[in-house]
């Protein structure tokens, strides 16, 4: 182990609502990629922002808590 992020675990409210199957899908997708070699910077930078340039979706969420070392309080 080097210290990388490899892998992201996402989950909805509702276990197997379609947030919830979207959000897992993208947890193994997002981990895929890491385990690939994609930069999670990188990654992090191609996703959706809000309008104020928040990052609108579960993972950009994810890897901004991962990356930058913040609460989901920092984040709100």
């Amino acid at each position: 182990m080097d210290g990388r992020l490899a892998e992201i675990f996402l989950a909805g409210a509702k276990l197997d609502s379609t947030a919830d199957v979207a959000a897992r899908d993208l947890g193994i997708a997002a981990s895929l990629a890491l385990q690939a070699g994609i930069d999670p910077a990188e990654l992090r930078a191609a996703l959706t922002r809000t309008t104020e340039g928040k990052r609108a979706g579960a993972l950009g969420v994810a890897l901004d808590l991962a990356l930058d070392d913040i609460s989901l309080e920092d984040w709100a």
